[in-house]
């Protein structure tokens, strides 16, 4: 049970969408260039990669399972997991589907590390072993991790694993070009590891939103070097009297419905700049 949350998160209701940042967490922009300079470095900080690869994201349901709450809590968290999902049109599995999306709260976030690498190393997906020592070094109280899955077309068809080869083959019959890989990776699940001590005062809301952005798109807030723009991310290392948003941002929600709304395969450069385009045109309030 997760003793220390704030009295609300155990009996409020969470909202059927995302709650909008209100007037106090909204960043106010003097013109134009200042909001797409803004944008731009949200952006590339949430979404960094190499040009010649897409970005992933999870292209089958997701399917939330959260451990080391109480039940009722760990339903709150994973119901609104599954409304901030359908809300930016991500596939959303049905209670009893097979999880990968995995919530865990814990007193050491390190020795829970160790418990998994001893006995259920297959938590780590497709991680390498650099990959799961970098882990213990990811700074702040959460630590979060995806395997991938299969690559996937264009056109969503997912590619096959020879056995013979030792490679998958992609069945698209659509050509690569400059602008297009013709396919990318995709998320096979994604662990989100949360020290208790930092949910001291925070709702189920909260952790679930944060969990949202990071488990959904990989965005991590150790990338984002200003202040300027409100978001979620802040509220697990936030100062004990900082003010931090109550729920996912106008920013934030624009973000994951740009990140769920960019074109599949196309290269990192032209869906950075589809995401850019959504965030601003949500933050600014265009038609």
């Amino acid at each position: 049970m997760l003793a220390t949350f704030a009295a609300p998160a155990a009996g409020q209701t969470a909202p059927s969408a995302p709650v909008p940042a209100d007037e106090e967490t909204t960043i106010t922009v003097t013109g134009n260039r200042d909001v797409k300079k803004t944008v731009q470095d949200f952006v590339a900080a949430l979404a960094p990669g190499r040009t010649a690869r897409p970005l992933s994201r999870f292209e089958r349901e997701v399917c939330p399972l959260v451990l080391g709450m109480s039940p009722q809590q760990g339903e709150m968290v994973a119901a609104r997991l599954r409304r901030v999902a359908g809300q930016v049109g991500m596939k959303v599995g049905q209670k009893g589907c097979g999880p990968n999306l995995f919530v865990m709260v814990t007193a050491d976030k390190k020795k829970l590390l160790d418990g998994l690498k001893r006995v259920n190393d297959e938590a780590f997906g497709s991680l390498s072993g650099d990959k799961i020592r970098a882990l213990y070094r990811q700074p702040g109280a959460a630590v979060v991790w995806h395997s991938e899955g299969p690559p996937i077309a264009r056109d969503g068809k997912e590619a096959t694993f020879d056995e013979a080869k030792g490679y998958y083959i992609n069945q698209t019959t659509e050509a690569a070009s400059r602008l297009n890989s013709g396919g990318s990776r995709q998320f096979a699940s994604a662990t989100v590891v949360v020290e208790r001590r930092a949910l001291d005062g925070l709702s189920v809301t909260q952790l679930a939103d944060y969990v949202a952005l990071r488990a959904f798109t990989g965005a991590d807030p150790v990338r984002l070097k200003s202040d300027k723009v409100p978001t979620i991310l802040t509220v697990l290392d936030a100062a004990s009297d900082a003010e931090v948003p109550a729920s996912m941002t106008d920013w934030d929600l624009a973000f994951l419905s740009g990140f769920y709304g960019m074109r599949r395969g196309d290269n990192i450069a032209s869906q950075r700049s589809s995401i850019a385009r959504e965030v601003e045109k949500r933050v600014t309030k265009q038609p």
